[in-house]
């Protein structure tokens, strides 16, 4: 009888080993044929087609240092898949399928990487379990094979050795076949009152999509719950491996590809290899998958480590990043942002409902649902605060315009230590790391607390070109640029037509984060510049650039001596003081 992981390992050797040979035109031609009955649409052949040219042009590509490395890798592959297409078939199809595999065995065994030899009778597969004697193997009647470990189901590999008449293969103690669905690492439970966000998904998350699907957002907007609801449903409606990543750091991703390759029996001689393994198992298997990478920062690290979607696989991301390294050829940007302001006060208004505390939800509820800047992990924080300490919208809006608490004290119930208070300090620092690594290297801090203490509605883009903004970052005007571009990109704070803007929670957080030291300056800072703006902009820009004043000295009110009137009139309204603090 004919051991099937044996014959798998033999034709898969021999597709790779054709690879950049002259055989390799009719062994293609052989392998979609053979695959022709497990999918014989159109769409199938030609993916066929293009996953072989991916294989030959990966062994030819490869670093002849490297290239029994990457020969191997692809054996493993396509090893892999034969087992997969075996496991799955039945009756005629199963039949047409190891014949087209002995025959593949066949025609390498008659064939050589210079012309070729002719021998007679069957190709005899035979398995010899448990053994595992070290191998070497050379040219043989002037034709060659490669030494081969692609890896057995155990996690450890076969030996392959080849005699004038037969392959040989020595492999160790069986396993049972796997249980489909394999599910690898732990899809977050669903939020109180989670709300789908239909737009959200009807812009992106749509089954089969050919690239992958990068969801773009602040922190708090919902992008890891919307993350999590895709990848549930894609487990309940059949998808037979779903691999649940957090890629914040280059390592969790191949830790979990590891891991997720072990659990699939694709395995390599240590991690890294096993993940790479497992990357290369998706491009080929028929097995539908899906693959969510949550938290993405460093994509430039990331980038060899990102699959490639299939027609039976599917990749989701999720990242505070929007900037071009995000929007690759295969990739589609969904931006999420925050609630509307119906479904802010219809949210905090479910979750009273929820506890029988539904008069909680008074005549104040938009006041506060606007106040959080309709920040979904901001309402659900303080809706549990509010639930837990028995206060109304009202009280609590009132506790979050008291500038003596922090904003900590504000959003955090006293039992959540992990809580949103927290959160978004530490939301904020990973941000600041992750932009300032990309450069202008220093300056993402210090442009943010120069923001954070402007009007959140909005400032002109003219500020960062002022020569105060510049003196204060030690820039000229385009590395100032670049610096808020960069926050931008990193989605701490929003510029478009023109304007800058900047959460309220997360200018809250910047502010509470500013030394005192430093305030003096900022101060400084932004007074100088808001000056240089008006005398730079046109008359109609004046409400904007008051209303930035007064926010300065609402921040910073221990800072605003008596003004100096900057207009001839009576009566400068109090949103002009600041302009004479330093002068």
């Amino acid at each position: 009888m004919v051991d099937l992981v044996a014959l798998a390992t033999v034709s898969a050797n021999a597709l790779t080993t054709a690879a950049g040979t002259a055989a390799w035109a009719e062994i293609r031609e052989r392998v979609v044929r053979m695959l022709a009955r497990a999918d014989n649409t159109p769409d199938g052949r030609a993916e066929t087609l293009a996953d072989l040219d991916r294989t030959a042009g990966e062994v030819a590509a490869a670093d002849p240092r490297r290239a029994e490395d990457a020969q191997r890798r692809a054996a493993n592959t396509w090893r892999h898949r034969f087992l997969d297409l075996l496991e799955q078939s039945v009756g005629d199809d199963r039949e047409a399928l190891l014949g087209g595999l002995e025959e593949l065995a066949a025609l390498a065994r008659d064939r050589s990487a210079g012309g070729g030899i002719t021998v007679s009778g069957n190709v005899n597969v035979q398995a010899t379990n448990g053994s595992v004697a070290a191998h070497h193997i050379g040219r043989v009647d002037q034709g060659w094979f490669p030494d081969t470990e692609g890896r057995g189901p155990t996690g450890r590999s076969p030996d392959l050795s080849v005699g004038r008449d037969a392959y040989t293969v020595h492999e160790p103690p069986y396993l049972p076949p796997l249980r489909w669905p394999v599910q690898v690492g732990g899809v977050p439970h669903p939020a109180a009152a989670f709300r789908p966000r239909p737009a959200v998904r009807e812009g992106a998350l749509r089954v089969g999509a050919s690239a992958a699907q990068v969801l773009s957002g602040g922190a708090g907007t919902g992008k890891t719950q919307l993350a999590a609801r895709y990848a549930r449903e894609a487990l309940a409606s059949g998808t037979e491996l779903v691999l649940w990543v957090d890629a914040s750091l280059v390592a969790g991703i191949v830790s979990a590809y590891a891991e997720a390759g072990t659990r699939v029996h694709v395995t390599g001689r240590n991690r890294e290899e096993t993940a790479r393994a497992f990357l290369d198992w998706l491009t080929v298997t028929d097995r539908s998958w899906l693959v969510v990478l949550d938290g993405l920062t460093d994509l430039e690290a990331a980038r060899p480590w990102w699959p490639l979607p299939t027609r039976s696989g599917r990749v989701l991301a999720t990242t505070r990043r929007r900037d071009a390294a995000v929007t690759a050829a295969d990739r589609v940007l969904v931006e999420v942002g925050a609630f509307t302001a119906e479904e802010s006060v219809e949210y905090v208004r479910e979750r009273f409902a929820a506890v029988g505390m539904a008069h909680l939800g008074d005549s104040r509820t938009a006041d506060l649902a606007e106040y959080l800047g309709h920040l979904p992990l901001a309402l659900a924080h303080a809706a549990t605060l509010m639930i837990d300490e028995y206060l109304g919208c009202s009280a609590y809006l009132d506790r979050l315009t008291d500038r003596v608490r922090t904003l900590g004290e504000l959003l955090t119930p006293e039992a959540d230590v992990d809580g949103y208070g927290r959160s978004v300090a530490a939301s904020l620092l990973t941000a600041l790391e992750s932009a300032d690594r990309r450069g202008p290297t220093g300056f993402a801090g210090p442009a943010l607390r120069l923001a954070a203490h402007l009007d959140p509605a909005g400032h002109p883009d003219g500020l960062w070109a002022t020569a105060a903004v510049g003196a204060y970052l030690g820039a000229d005007p385009d590395r100032a640029r670049a610096a808020m571009r960069l926050l931008h990109q990193h989605h701490l704070l929003q510029h478009a037509d023109g304007t800058v803007r900047l959460h309220p929670l997360t200018a809250r957080a910047a502010r509470e984060a500013t030394p005192a030291d430093e305030l003096p300056a900022l101060a400084e800072t932004l007074t100088a510049a808001l000056a240089e703006l008006r005398a730079a902009l046109p008359a109609t820009a004046g409400p904007v650039l008051d209303a930035n004043a007064a926010a300065l000295a609402d921040h910073l009110p221990h800072l605003a001596p008596a003004p100096a009137p900057t207009r001839s009139v009576p009566e400068p309204p109090p949103a002009t003081d600041l302009y004479g603090l330093f002068s």
